[in-house]
């Protein structure tokens, strides 16, 4: 985002109840620590992989397998090498699994979950020729976060993307598309705290207009109850 002509960051963290939207002068992970400083350690962080996003405090990681995706389609285009179509079908076929499993066998031994994982351990622990060296740091991430790429096999409420915080992100982009910056940080802090409170109103069933001219109501009365006390 533009604020005062200098380049800010839209963060966003939801869950199915509830957003939260924060416009900072940073990316990195001081905003996290100014907004969340305890984490979320009762619930699993779903996030793609920036470092800032990983080091949040959560009780369990799940990578979006979207943007991983995104990433082997990209591998696959520069070097046609197997490896990029063989993890990519790997992940469609964890993603699929997922849509058949029942209760029980997120929490107890599953043959077809082991197998996925086992065939995981097998595309991450491959040596990889030189002629590849974008999809060597990829293969290493993967290695190193094995847990974090398969949490939402052990978790039915787990998802395998992000894609509600994208779609909690997007007025912000209609916004930045339209006006092009904010003048003030206040105005961009402002905004952010009403679209939270939209985003939020409306996943709870409710008519945002009509919540937000009932909020004004009430603190209406507040202002004129605390100035008849002062006289």
């Amino acid at each position: 985002m533009k604020v005062e002509k200098n380049k800010f960051w839209a963060w966003t963290w939801q869950t199915m109840p509830a957003t939260y939207i924060v416009i900072s002068k940073s990316r990195g992970f001081v905003t996290v620590e100014n907004t969340f400083r305890e984490g979320f350690r009762n619930a699993t962080f779903v996030s793609d992989s920036l470092s800032a996003q990983l080091k949040t405090p959560a009780k369990r990681h799940q990578l979006c397998l979207a943007h991983l995706m995104r990433e082997l389609n990209y591998f696959e285009q520069i070097y046609h090498h197997k490896w990029a179509t063989q993890m990519k079908d790997l992940l469609i076929r964890a993603i699929k699994l997922k849509d058949t499993m029942t209760q029980e066998q997120y929490t107890g031994s599953f043959d077809q979950r082991r197998s996925v994982i086992n065939e995981f351990d097998v595309l991450v622990n491959q040596t990889l020729p030189a002629t590849v060296p974008k999809i060597l740091p990829f293969q290493k991430k993967l290695r190193k976060r094995k847990r974090q790429v398969f949490n939402f096999l052990f978790s039915p409420d787990v998802p395998h993307h992000n894609n509600a915080s994208e779609r909690a992100i997007r007025n912000v982009k209609v916004k930045q598309k339209v006006s092009g910056s904010f003048r003030l940080a206040r105005g961009a802090e402002i905004f952010a705290v009403l679209r939270s409170v939209v985003d939020t109103i409306i996943k709870k069933g409710g008519n945002p207009f009509e919540s937000i001219r009932f909020a004004i109501t009430v603190a209406a009365g507040k202002n004129e109850f605390l100035r008849n006390q002062r006289c």
